[in-house]
């Protein structure tokens, strides 16, 4: 079976990638608007968390343990997990991709919180996060 996609697929595929890119950037730039923030931070990617951490009451600081296990995997796999040190990145990026899952809960949670927004939709946030984000950022909601 032949697994390897066609120039059209590729295509597709990189459109959509660039689509939530840009939905993702431009709904920050309109929360970052909405709390009052530099609007020119959504559009730098490690800053752009980092001041989404701090959108929601959050260090922002805490962004640095998703951009760390992103770094870490790279490390691994660039080291290769048969090396010593490639098995320890991978270690280290398990351990703080189960500590970002938390944070992300609790800044999802926050920003919800602060929007004013239900249960059901913080859930939303949480499994579909651009759509319910680029929800969040065109509804004329105010910052509590």
């Amino acid at each position: 079976m032949n697994t390897t996609l066609t120039t059209g697929q590729t295509i597709y595929a990189w459109a959509v990638i660039i689509i939530v890119i840009a939905v993702k950037a431009i709904s920050r730039y309109k929360i970052f608007q909405k709390c009052g923030l530099d609007t020119w931070k959504a559009f730098v990617p490690g800053l752009s968390l980092w001041t989404l951490f701090e959108a929601a009451g959050a260090p922002g600081a805490f962004a640095l343990v998703g951009i760390g296990a992103t770094g870490c995997y790279v490390m691994a796999y660039v080291l290769g997990t048969i090396h010593l040190y490639g098995r320890m990145c991978v270690y280290f990026a398990v351990f703080l991709c189960v500590s970002y899952i938390g944070l992300y809960v609790g800044r999802t949670w926050n920003l919800a919180k602060r929007f004013k927004k239900s249960i059901p939709f913080f859930a939303g946030m949480l499994v579909l996060n651009t759509i319910f984000t680029a929800i969040l950022a065109f509804s004329s909601d105010r910052l509590d």
